[in-house]
């Protein structure tokens, strides 16, 4: 499933949220906001924000007592690989070899990912 771009506030709130490891109301939102920008938020402003990320889907709200939480419903290095993939997806299409090809002539691997790779490329070719 496609999910849609977050604009840079918006990107911005879900950085926050995947900062910390509980779920937050909007007032916790608000100050981690401002600590993180050094700008000033009104707590309606940021509930937009929440609107648009949970119809978009990247987090969910549930209630607790009076107060809504968000929480995230993906990690964020699972948020950048699904970008990876589509702008592969969108723009690299057909070119890929070429792409892999001159990132390994970078040199930019260690020996960790190297292995993995080569592991990925034994099991391609025993199948």
């Amino acid at each position: 499933m496609r999910k849609k771009d977050l604009s840079p506030k918006e990107l911005e709130v879900l950085e926050c949220l995947w900062s910390v490891k509980k779920a937050k109301s909007v007032p916790k939102i608000v100050k981690m906001l401002r600590e993180k920008t050094n700008q000033e938020y009104a707590e309606s402003t940021v509930r937009t924000f929440l609107t648009r990320i949970e119809k978009k889907g990247y987090v969910r709200r549930f209630k607790d007592g009076q107060n809504y939480y968000y929480e995230p419903t993906m990690g964020e290095r699972e948020y950048r690989m699904n970008l990876h993939r589509e702008y592969i997806t969108e723009q690299i299409h057909g070119e890929e070899y070429d792409v892999i090809l001159a990132l390994l002539k970078q040199g930019k691997f260690g020996k960790k990912e190297l292995k993995t790779m080569k592991k990925l490329i034994n099991d391609m070719e025993k199948k």
